[in-house]
Parts: C-alpha cells; structure tokens; sequence
C-alpha cells in the first residue's frame, strides 16, 4: 500500500492569545494550547543537585531577560525562600508603577514563552493579546497596552524568539467569562447562549469583579471591584497553622487546606475543615455585601456566572439569594478562554 507524504508542519508565525494576568496565577490560552502558573517570581539561584531534572520538571519557567535569569511560577516556589519571591499584587500602571509593568511583561514573556515552545514557532512571531484588568482598575488600560505592546525577545530553557505585539485589547476582567459563553472557540456568535442579561461574579485572589452585560452593552452602574478575595481566607489559615505548629506553612499548603479540609503535618493527617469555614465567612460576606448592593436579588438578570478560582467556595453561600447563579464547568480558565474568543471574533466576517 503506498502512503500519501505527509506535509511538513509549518510552525507559526502568528499568535492569537487569550491571557489573563490573576493576582494568583497566570493563565493563557490559544485556539490549540493554553497554560497557567502561579503570578510569582524571583532571581533564580543556582539548584546544586540534579538541576537539569528540576527545571525540566517546570519548562518554560526559567526566564532570561535584560541579564537576570528568573524563576518563575511552580519552579520559583519550589526553588527560593518566601523573602526572595515577588508577587502580582500592584495596580497595571506602567507610568506610575515601572515595577508593576516590568512584572506584568516578564508574566507575558513566560506564558507566551511556554505557548511559544510547545508550538515550535518561528523566530519572529506576530502576536495579538486580549487581556483583562479588574473592573475599578479599567482606567490603567492604556498604559497596560502600552506596556505589552512592541517587539520583544523571549527567551526561556525551552526557546528564543521574538515577538511582535501588534495588538493588544484590555477590557474589564469578568468579560473574558461573558465572552466565553456568548462566543464560540473559533470567535463565532453563540447561538446557544440565549440570555440578554448577563451578570458574572468573578472571585480572585485579591479582587472579586462584577459585570453585567445588556444585550452586547456594558452597564457600568452595575459593575464594580473590590479589594478582597481568596488571599482572605489563605492568611487567616496561614495564621492558625502558625499558630497551632510554630512554622509558616507554604503556600502550596495553604491551597490544600482550603480545597480539601485537612493538613498533612508531621506525618498525619489533620482535620481543619471547621477551620475552614471560619476562614472562608469574610471572603462570603464581601460577596453577599458587593452583590447584593449593585444587584439586589439579581431580578432584572437572567443569568449569574460565578467564575474564578473561589467560585466553588462561594457558590452554596450565593445559592440561596441568587438561585438562577451557576459556577461555569472551568471557572479559573473562563475569563482567559473568552478574551481569546474575543480576538478571534474580531477576524469574522461580518
């Protein structure tokens, strides 16, 4: 039997990039990959034992850049002490804050870097970006833009390239998740999605967003940010494990904790689900006290998302004010996957 050849593979030379830059992790999309990697870095430092396993073990996250070699994400928390880790924590301004916008470039160069390897691209890439800022932080749009935008040279273990930012789009965070549902993965219009008003919930590490969406309009009266999240009931648990054993627990612990109730401490397995809630009530109660004021019962919306890594830990407090509220299947990848639809809608026909 004769084989037909197989047509070499291309490697690309354009990137259509759904990104999300969370205060806890890091996620971006494209049409056929996606990555995530908690926001956090650090100067790396030489690994004297099997290093080469190690950084293998977490491609794309050693990151060369304007002479500093960084770690980054999973490979930084494993590898440095918690006063050598940097953290997503200040608002996008380039112009007021350079250290927030050098942050927020290096984030993008790893995550494209990552995208970029496994895709095999070429050593010039044109990239388009779609990227979201928290509601009350929407004024920082242009100068994060600028930031992102322009030719850059990425370089990890894994691959050097450089890349073209000709396009970068900013829009309120919990919009990715709205346009997650409202588009296809290839940009088209959903014909499914059948509601006209549309709110989410977005429950981050350090900010929970609402939006609402009225038939493709933003309604701002009804949109809002606030300075809370997930990092609430993280430093509280931290805080009793502290105090219960003498140690700082890791951050990795922590987020154990929280998802499954119980400790691994000095070789057993302790409960702290009571713990649990009590750490988790003053994330709740900003949830309640910021719905509630922009949406009362949520009467005039005909479909709540609930979105971001707390959603789960939000959803059985939300229930019974907002029955018509839903946790979307992949809450933390939502907004990142709506910002790509987003992109790839623009090149519709129309």
């Amino acid at each position: 039997m004769t084989r037909k050849p197989t047509r070499p593979v291309v490697p690309p030379t354009h990137m259509v990039v759904g990104l999300d830059q969370g205060y806890g992790y890091t996620k971006a999309v494209t049409a056929t990959d996606s990555v995530t990697f908690p926001s956090v870095m650090g100067q790396a430092r030489n690994i004297n034992f099997r290093a080469d396993e190690i950084t293998s073990k977490y491609p794309g996250m050693t990151l060369l850049d304007n002479g500093d070699r960084l770690f980054l994400g999973e490979l930084a928390l494993s590898q440095l002490r918690t006063n050598q880790l940097r953290r997503l924590r200040a608002r996008a301004t380039s112009g007021d804050n350079e250290v927030a916008g050098q942050f927020r470039q290096r984030l993008m160069y790893a995550a494209l870097g990552a995208l970029g390897a496994r895709a095999n691209v070429e050593e010039i890439v044109h990239v388009q970006i779609a990227i979201g800022l928290p509601v009350d932080h929407m004024l920082d749009a242009d100068d994060l833009k600028q930031n992102l935008l322009g030719t850059h040279m990425i370089k990890t273990d894994q691959i050097g390239f450089v890349a073209h930012v000709t396009d970068v789009i900013v829009m309120p965070q919990p919009y990715g998740t709205i346009y997650s549902q409202f588009l296809t993965s290839t940009g088209a219009f959903n014909p499914h999605h059948m509601y006209d008003r549309t709110a989410v919930c977005d429950v981050g590490t350090y900010t929970i967003d609402l939006a609402v969406d009225d038939d493709g309009e933003y309604i701002a009266s009804e949109s809002a940010s606030l300075e809370a999240g997930i990092y609430m009931a993280q430093e509280y648990i931290a805080e009793i494990i502290n105090e219960h054993h003498r140690e700082r627990p890791a951050q990795r612990v922590v987020e154990e904790v929280l998802r499954t109730g119980h400790l691994n401490a000095f070789g057993a397995r302790q409960d702290m689900r009571h713990e649990v809630e009590q750490a988790l009530k003053p994330l709740r109660e900003a949830v309640v006290n910021l719905t509630t004021e922009r949406w009362g019962r949520g009467m005039n919306l005909d479909v709540i998302y609930l979105t971001g890594g707390g959603a789960p830990l939000v959803v059985d407090t939300l229930h019974p004010i907002y029955k018509h509220a839903r946790v979307l299947e992949d809450p933390v990848m939502a907004n990142a996957r709506g910002y790509l639809n987003y992109a790839l809608s623009r090149h519709q026909p129309r």
